[in-house]
């Protein structure tokens, strides 16, 4: 009975020494943020939905995607309304909805965007995907 609380206290401690080791002798995290790719990412939407609006063209949206999510995921998050289909991926016109979520499952990369543009019966709007 007395090796088994000597080992329980033991175990404690070791538990303990090693939470103080992480908290007090690790430094601070640090967040690594490559440069370059979200300013220019920002400055493409910017141009596009400015020179949309000058010349009275289609509507643009802008669908930021978090780091971490799934290419195979990426089609489920644009949002489409009734009797809208995506008619061309990065302005390569697909063959069927399901090359639709195959060409933005792999040309989904870190850094990069997407250029979707959505039709429908009532006219075209288009959709830059920003992938981070």
């Amino acid at each position: 009975m007395l090796l088994i609380r000597l080992l329980g206290n033991a175990l404690c401690a070791a538990v303990a020494a090693f939470v103080v080791a992480l908290v007090f002798l690790a430094g601070p995290a640090r967040v690594h943020r490559p440069r370059g790719a979200a300013p220019r990412m920002r400055e493409v939407a910017e141009l596009t939905a400015a020179s949309d609006r000058s010349t009275g063209g289609v509507p643009v949206s802008v669908l930021d995607v978090a780091r971490g999510v799934p290419p195979v995921q990426i089609a489920a998050l644009i949002q489409l309304g009734p009797g809208e289909h995506v008619s061309a991926v990065n302005d390569r016109v697909p063959a069927s909805d399901l090359e639709v979520g195959a060409l933005i499952a792999w040309q989904s990369r870190p850094g990069e965007f997407l250029d979707l543009t959505v039709a429908s019966q009532a006219g075209e709007r288009r959709v830059l995907v920003l992938l981070h």
